[in-house]
């Protein structure tokens, strides 16, 4: 026992020894490089807020809007418009941050890919610039926090749609499209004259405007199918895109996007394991879309509690048809195969799905 005991205490020291001699040796410089601190990132604009700071600003704007709603819209509104007394007094950026590099093929394929992808480049680049939110961003987040603070800020933001500078000019567009279909918003009921202006750059002169408004346009019609002012002025805009649009990329984007809005919208809830349903009314005036949750019969009198309205008006289904005709053979493809999948889904499929439940071994899909 005694020798073993012995021997453990000295197998202890030997430790002890050597880890002191790797303790005490210089660091190399990928060890300094490892021991440096790590700049915090702020998260992407479409992610969920967890961030304590961020909670205990936005409770503290909430608690005192009526004293900081002022100034707060003072200090936005003289960025906004260049006034050299509030931007050299604050290290907030107004300028427009895009890359100037990138050719004009290589901008037109961003400009269609997803808005979160891209608002997180955005938000990545102006953090390696510049440190801090620029006024865009935070305009977009006290819009997320408290939308009345934006009283007399949504009207200046507006006035920057017609600015000769491109990037700027395509900044507002987006800005005030995930404003305006925001599902927690109503900016598009209260300033009226700022949407329509808004709608206007659906004919704008350059097509990277244009394509990021078709997208807008019907997120509108998938989210903000029951405000119908708002829904009927973003499918007329989007009829006027189908049929005059001079370049084809844009007619074709508002095709596809308008027959997957369509077909979805059909197909969200209709598999069997659940208990949704989805109910299709189709007038002269519109083709609304309607899915909730609901355990009644599949009869013309059903009704549902509706959890997702998307505004298809007839008139935009008919613009889709009317490409049919079209010169471009792309577009009379895919006009004819998304008309022909929404017939499918809206009228063939719970045609079928009767004959199925009356005894039919054959699957659906087969017929």
């Amino acid at each position: 026992k005694a020798a073993a005991a012995a021997a453990k205490r000295k197998k202890s020291k030997k430790g002890i020894t050597s880890s002191n001699s790797r303790s005490s040796r210089t660091n190399t410089p990928q060890d300094d490089q490892e021991s440096l601190p790590t700049v915090e990132q702020m998260p992407p604009l479409q992610i969920q807020q967890t961030n304590p700071s961020y909670m205990v600003a936005a409770a503290i704007i909430r608690r005192t809007l009526d004293k900081i709603s002022t100034p707060t819209a003072t200090l936005l509104n003289g960025l906004l418009n260049g006034d050299t007394n509030i931007v050299s007094q604050t290290n907030i950026s107004s300028a427009e941050t895009t890359n100037s590099d990138k050719s004009p093929a290589a901008f037109a394929t961003s400009a269609t890919k997803d808005d979160k992808q891209q608002q997180q480049q955005q938000q990545q680049y102006q953090l390696s610039t510049s440190g801090t939110a620029d006024v865009w961003t935070i305009v977009y987040e006290l819009h997320r926090i408290s939308p009345p603070i934006l009283t007399t800020v949504i009207g200046t933001v507006a006035n920057s749609l017609e600015d000769p500078d491109l990037p700027k000019r395509l900044r507002v567009t987006k800005l005030l499209g995930r404003l305006f279909y925001a599902p927690i918003s109503n900016i598009g009921v209260q300033f009226g004259p700022c949407y329509r202006e808004w709608i206007r750059r659906s004919q704008d002169i350059e097509p990277k405007v244009r394509l990021a408004m078709v997208k807008y346009l019907v997120t509108i019609l998938t989210n903000k199918g029951q405000e119908p002012m708002m829904a009927k002025e973003a499918s007329g805009a989007l009829v006027k895109m189908m049929e005059h649009d001079p370049l084809v990329d844009v007619r074709l984007s508002a095709i596809h996007q308008v027959c997957d809005l369509t077909y979805n919208a059909a197909t969200t809830n209709t598999s069997a394991s659940s208990n949704a349903h989805t109910t299709t009314t189709l007038s002269s005036k519109a083709l609304l879309l309607q899915s909730g949750a609901s355990n009644t019969s599949a009869s013309a009198s059903t009704t549902s509690t509706t959890t997702n309205t998307a505004w298809v008006s007839a008139r935009l289904l008919q613009a889709v048809g009317n490409r049919v005709s079209s010169k471009n053979k792309t577009e009379r493809r895919d006009a004819l195969t998304g008309l022909a999948q929404i017939y499918f889904r809206h009228y063939a499929l719970p045609k079928l799905r009767a004959v199925q439940n009356g005894g039919d071994d054959c699957d659906i899909g087969v017929i």
